[in-house]
């Protein structure tokens, strides 16, 4: 939940497009705040207000464009100050009225093209068991721990923050601390961003901010001169910085450590939060009015008119997809972290270097790039779907020691972190009848938002180690395979949403696999049932339901064509473009409680068991191919995103 002393004015949380900004506006009711005695009926409304006066504004790129997140940001702080001035006459008590807003700005993230179980949403409301069986998500969390560490923040700052990532910024000190703002350039000027320590393995996919002090590690929490930031330098490349160093060594005690205390190398993480204090903002105020006028909702509209003046369709109506194909073609993709902070001011930086967009190097250059380092402060990234379920299972662990006496440091670390966020093994689940949900094995497994119940009678049905399940009601009450159906999920798996009736006796899971059912939209109907290995690489054809793809094809009798349509070049051929998800319509209308028929796994689990396809097999195999299929690619478009955001608010009150 939100701080009850929030520094922010305003909180825009954006989504990767309007279907899911709309959606997710139920999810910020129910998690981001107290919005108990607001207004919030008008569905059509992006903007919200919560009882402490602060504004939430759900947004998304203007007209389809794709704008990065540089143009994103800058977009969303225009809504932001529109916002904050239309409702003027209710201005938040932090504030006066000739001052402008402090605002944080939330951005969920792109595709989720490597984590598809996200793609409806956004990484940003991945869910979350905790301790006190609340369901949480990375952006309540985010905003709250925000709201905490920038409660001294100057006022008309702005704040842009990534969703799609877990922080801990304060682990097991106490008090808790806070961002000292003495140093930062009166309070007003300047930009800085805030580090964490992270071994290089980890900091060579990020940024890394280099900074000027000699002695940073023990110089944290308050800001400090950047002299470089690397983006996703190699090994190689931070080790061979000297003057300043790159990287340093922190001691790590473990009980099990043979040779006494572990040393580390680590360099400083960009963590994705940057902030841009008054001085600067004001740049980008104007900038958003100027040179990046086009990456506005309202200098996107100036900029048809100008063009095409007030030209109207059939019905007397300005044409939206006209909007929205000029906004696509005229559009910048601008990156936060790449173009916007190469062109402030470093220790190294000179007049010809920064960033190659001469516009944003001439606006930004007077600013100063400074960074807060955290030495306590922790980062995980949510990146791939193996990483994700992964991180929920060591981290809701019950094993977790601090001493560190586990012997693995990597795990110790991840549980440390999620220890110190609540993360927990089980919220709002009810199980029964499953062999390792039982007994002592249950501590390996993840389940949230769940009903679970197996076959009480023997017993038959299991859940292996390291899987997690979400948002699922198993058995399917009134099916056919609950008198005499088993329920098999193997180890390592991810499960999500899956719903209703089983049509078939049992259901049958194979080891490191994802399924997951969505709904669609009306005027395609039924739902989509998503099935990948946790490991398969969706922008890649390597590897299908975590078996060599050749090797998928030839057994299975398969071959391109059934899951590429001739249009896709081969260069696009890819999990992310393959019709691999079968649609899987109801036998009725009831969408709530559908019977959906999962039998097509049978042929799966036989190519992964490594035996030959039997009459079973084949019939799933043939049912597979005669079904319509979709692409990760398409997910978006057809899924009733609505719908599922709803579905799990409401799962939270099933149990």
């Amino acid at each position: 939940m939100l701080s009850p002393s929030s520094p922010f004015d305003v909180i825009v949380i954006t989504s990767p497009d309007q279907k899911a900004a709309i959606a997710v506006r139920e999810l910020i009711i129910s998690s981001c705040g107290d919005f108990s005695s607001s207004h919030t009926d008008d569905l059509s409304s992006p903007t919200l207000r919560s009882t402490d006066g602060t504004i939430f504004i759900s947004s998304c790129d203007p007209y389809g464009a794709r704008l990065g997140s540089g143009g994103g940001t800058i977009a969303a702080l225009a809504e932001a100050h529109e916002a904050y001035y239309d409702n003027s006459n209710d201005i938040s008590s932090n504030s006066t009225e000739d001052e402008e807003p402090t605002v944080l700005i939330c951005h969920a993230g792109g595709e989720s093209s490597r984590c598809p179980t996200q793609i409806t949403l956004g990484k940003a409301w991945t869910s979350l068991p905790s301790s006190n069986d609340v369901v949480l998500n990375p952006t309540s969390l985010l905003i709250s721990t925000l709201s905490n560490i920038f409660s001294d923040i100057p006022r008309g700052s702005v704040v842009v923050a990534a969703s799609d990532v877990l922080l801990s910024f304060h682990c097991n000190s106490s008090p808790k601390k806070k961002i000292q703002f003495d140093d930062a350039n009166n309070n007003s000027n300047g930009v800085f961003g805030l580090a964490v320590p992270a071994p290089l393995v980890t900091a060579k996919n990020h940024g890394v901010f280099v900074v000027n002090s000699d002695d940073n590690y023990n110089d944290g929490w308050k800001l400090q001169s950047t002299f470089k930031v690397l983006q996703k330098p190699s090994v190689n490349e931070m080790m061979s910085m000297t003057n300043p160093p790159c990287v340093f060594n922190t001691t790590t005690t473990t009980n099990n450590a043979k040779d006494g205390d572990d040393i580390m190398t680590m360099a400083w993480i960009d963590t994705g939060v940057i902030t841009f204090l008054p001085d600067a903002v004001e740049t980008l105020r104007k900038m958003s009015s100027t040179v990046l006028k086009n990456c506005t909702r309202v200098g996107l509209m100036e900029l048809y008119l100008e063009k095409h003046g007030d030209n109207n369709d059939d019905d007397g109506k300005k044409s939206q997809s006209s909007v929205e194909e000029f906004a696509k073609g005229i559009a910048p993709k601008i990156c936060l972290y790449g173009d916007m902070l190469h062109a402030l001011q470093t220790k190294s930086s000179s007049s010809s270097s920064s960033s190659n967009n001469t516009n944003l190097f001439g606006a930004l250059s007077k600013h100063e790039l400074q960074t807060c380092i955290i030495p306590e402060g922790s980062f995980v990234h949510l990146g791939t779907t193996g990483e994700l379920v992964d991180f929920l299972v060591a981290g809701g662990s019950t094993t977790y020691n601090d001493d560190g006496s586990s012997g693995d440091l990597q795990q110790t670390k991840i549980q440390s972190f999620a220890k110190s966020i609540g993360i927990s093994s089980k919220s709002n689940a009810f199980v029964s009848g499953f062999r390792r949900v039982d007994g002592d094995d249950s501590t390996s497994l993840v389940i949230l938002n769940s009903i679970l119940i197996g076959n009480d009678s023997d017993k038959s049905s299991s859940i292996g180690e390291g899987t997690v399940i979400e948002h699922c009601t198993i058995p399917f009450t009134g099916g056919s395979g609950v008198d005499n159906g088993k329920i098999i999920v193997g180890k390592r798996c991810l499960l999500s949403g899956i719903r209703g009736d089983l049509k078939g006796r049992d259901l049958c899971v194979p080891s490191e696999m994802c399924l997951q059912v969505l709904p669609l939209r009306q005027g395609v109907g039924g739902f989509v049932c998503l099935c990948f290995g946790v490991n398969d690489g969706i922008k890649e054809a390597t590897t299908l339901y975590g078996m060599d793809i050749n090797q998928v094809l030839e057994r299975s009798g398969l071959t391109a064509s059934d899951l590429w349509d001739e249009s896709i070049p081969l260069s696009r051929r890819t999990l992310w473009t393959a019709k691999l998800n079968p649609i899987m319509m109801c036998a009725d209308e009831d969408t709530q409680c559908p019977e959906l028929n999962f039998s097509f796994l049978e042929w799966i689990q036989s190519l992964r068991d490594d035996v030959q396809l039997d009459a079973s097999a084949l019939q799933g195999l043939r049912q597979w191919k005669e079904s319509k299929r979709i692409a990760v690619c398409d997910i978006r478009e057809c899924v009733d995103s609505e719908a599922e955001a709803k579905y799990h608010i409401e799962a939270r009150s099933r149990r």
